[in-house]
C-alpha cells in the first residue's frame, strides 16, 4: 500500500507541477505581451517625435537660409550708389522681411535694425564703414546664434530615455 501512496503522491506531484509550469508560462506569455505592446507604444511615439523634429529641423533649416539670402541681398543693395531710387523699395522690403524673421527680443534685434538704416542711407563715409561692419558681424551673430538653437533642437532628442522607462 505504501507504493501505491508514494505513486499516488508523485503524480499528483507531477500534476501540480505541469499544472504550475503552465500557469508560469501563461502569465509570461502575458507579460510579454504586455511589454510587446508598451515597446510598440513607446516606438511609436518616438518615431513621431523623431519625425516631427526632422520637420521641424528642416524647416528651421530654410528659414535660417531664406534669413541669410535676405541679409545678403540688403546687404548688397547698400553698396549702390545713394542716388539709386531704384534700390530703396527693395531695401525696405528686404529689411522688413528680416525683421519680420527675427524676435523683436532677440539679443541683436536693435543693433541689425539700426545697422540695416545705417547702411541703407548710401553715403560712403567711414561711419558707413562702420555701421556696414556692424551690419555683417550683427548678422553674422544672429544666424550663428539661429544654428546652435537648431543644432541644440536636433541633441535633444533622446530616445533612449524613452525605452529605458519600460518596466
Amino acid at each position: 500500500m505504501e507504493i501505491d501512496v508514494i505513486v499516488s503522491l508523485s503524480v499528483t506531484s507531477v500534476g501540480l507541477i505541469g499544472v504550475l509550469v503552465t500557469w508560469l508560462g501563461h502569465r509570461v506569455l502575458k507579460d510579454n505581451a504586455r511589454l510587446a505592446a508598451e515597446i510598440d507604444s513607446k516606438n511609436a511615439i518616438l518615431s513621431a517625435r523623431l519625425q516631427a523634429a526632422t520637420q521641424l529641423a528642416g524647416n528651421r533649416q530654410v528659414w535660417i537660409n531664406c534669413l541669410r539670402d535676405d541679409m545678403a541681398q540688403n546687404f548688397a543693395l547698400t553698396l549702390e550708389p545713394a542716388g539709386s531710387q531704384k534700390r530703396y523699395p527693395a531695401i525696405f522690403e528686404l529689411g522688413a522681411r528680416i525683421e519680420l524673421r527675427l524676435n523683436p527680443s532677440d539679443l541683436h534685434f536693435e543693433d541689425l535694425r539700426d545697422a540695416m538704416a545705417e547702411c541703407s542711407n548710401g553715403s560712403k563715409t567711414e561711419d558707413w564703414s562702420i555701421s556696414r561692419e556692424k551690419f555683417l558681424k550683427t548678422s553674422q551673430a544672429t544666424l550663428k546664434r539661429e544654428w546652435e538653437v537648431l543644432k541644440s533642437e536636433l541633441r535633444n532628442i533622446e530616445p533612449t530615455t524613452e525605452i529605458a522607462s519600460i518596466k
